[in-house]
């Protein structure tokens, strides 16, 4: 088995750029940036390499007193990154001068005893240097001097904690994941997302409260399933887009809709004990919208008591027809009920999305489905010249007809779902009609 990577853990008191430092060393925009103090409260994870070699970057919340009711949560989960750090990143604002908590941090480092790097942020010019100075009374060395903001600077830190920490060589797949399911939940606020993706990696690294919008970006976590690697990337609960209350949110719904575009399979978490709501509906066009496979979760079903799961299925097909072909689970994220045939299931449907038919079948099953099937009306009659099967992920096929006006809408959802019951090797995912004229 390889040796697990190091860890650099990027540490430092609340709003000094620790986040901007973080999406400036992985060279994206993973972690939400905003000048509310205590914006960051889950871990946030990335693999990456830095000079050709191999190490794990994380993001944590601040050290320090915020007025987030999850404070305290919020800096457990930094204290349990600190204790697992091969080398501590440790942020401060060069424009402030050290503070009470930059020296109440430092202690804390000195009492872990763990390898620290002091980077001086929000030097944005190299006037501004001098700034990182006054710091070197914190006991942990010369600070660098950065502007994570205006990318000053980032290159050179990356050469700086290469050389700090034992990392093995890069093989250029970082972030490639090739092999590795990956896995979005989405769902409304307080449905359960934050237990289901703990339960499902037998961790507790994303914060769990029943405080509405506790998680606030699209965290990522990664775990070794029976079938092999996965990555189940937590998402913030959508709201109705009339009670958004703080531009974080935009960008939350923002986060998520990204994580789900980059997903193998997407878990619709919907919570048993509450009504079908029109975000439920939503959420779900969204994810139907994207060609997604999708795993329909009725959580919370231990509460549920004498309620039948035909009775809820019947319910639920009503309510989320665009979605008649996802397969329903029932399960308890509290509990851990039905997780195991929940990987089973996602599993499947990634196969099924990769799958492809042989021209010579799919004509076939064409011919076949359009026989079987009533004509849409209007006069007109519906002929397939051919069809052809041109991606995977989703299974796209393009069918090319004498008369398109001969296939509607409802007409092409029909010849879709007949496709799945003709014994499709896609059952149970998203089919991409694309109907060409002749002409």
């Amino acid at each position: 088995m390889p040796a697990p990577l190091p860890r650099v853990v990027i540490a430092g008191r609340p709003n000094v750029g620790k986040s901007s430092l973080f999406n400036a060393l992985v060279k994206r925009r993973e972690a939400i940036v905003d000048p509310t103090p205590g914006i960051t409260r889950d871990v946030m994870e990335r693999h990456v390499s830095f000079e050709g070699r191999r190490l794990v970057l994380v993001d944590t919340g601040g050290i320090g007193e915020t007025e987030d009711p999850l404070a305290d949560k919020v800096r457990r989960k930094a204290e349990e990154a600190l204790s697992g750090a091969d080398l501590v990143v440790l942020v401060v604002d060069a424009r402030t001068g050290p503070t009470t908590e930059d020296r109440a941090a430092a202690r804390r480092l000195h009492r872990l005893a763990k390898p620290v790097l002091l980077v001086a942020n929000k030097c944005d010019a190299p006037a501004l240097d001098t700034l990182a100075d006054p710091f070197r009374c914190l006991g942990l060395g010369e600070a660098v001097a950065v502007s994570a903001s205006g990318l000053r600077g980032t290159g050179e830190l990356r050469e700086v904690i290469a050389k700090r920490v034992e990392a093995p060589p890069s093989d250029g797949t970082e972030g490639e994941e090739g092999g590795t399911l990956r896995i979005v939940v989405l769902g409304q606020r307080n449905a359960g997302k934050s237990t289901l993706v703990n339960a499902l990696s037998g961790t507790e690294r994303v914060i769990v409260d029943p405080l509405p919008g506790t998680t606030r970006d699209a965290v990522e976590v990664r775990f070794k399933g029976k079938g092999g690697s996965v990555t189940a990337v937590d998402t913030a609960g959508f709201r109705r887009e009339g009670r958004i209350a703080h531009p974080v949110e935009i960008y939350a719904a923002t986060r998520a809709r990204e994580a789900l575009a980059a997903c193998d399979v997407a878990f619709l978490l919907l919570d048993a004990s509450e009504p079908i709501s029109a975000l439920d509906k939503k959420i779900a066009r969204e994810i139907r919208d994207a060609a997604k496979p999708v795993v329909i979760l009725a959580n919370k079903w231990d509460l549920m008591g004498a309620v039948r799961t035909g009775e809820y299925q019947a319910h639920l097909e009503d309510a989320l027809r665009g979605l008649s072909f996802a397969p329903l689970l029932f399960i308890s994220a509290k509990e851990g009920r039905n997780l195991k045939a929940l990987m089973a299931v996602a599993r499947s449907l990634a196969k099924q999305s990769s799958a492809r038919l042989s021209t010579s079948v799919l004509n076939r099953m064409m011919q076949s489905a359009l026989q079987n099937m009533p004509g849409p009306g209007g006069g007109r009659s519906p002929k397939i010249l051919f069809a052809a099967q041109v991606a995977a992920r989703p299974p796209t096929i393009v069918v090319t007809v004498k008369d398109a006006k001969a296939f509607p809408p409802a007409f092409q959802r029909s010849l879709e779902q007949r496709l799945r019951e003709d014994g499709s090797p896609f059952p149970e995912v998203p089919i991409r009609l694309l109907i060409r004229d002749r002409h």
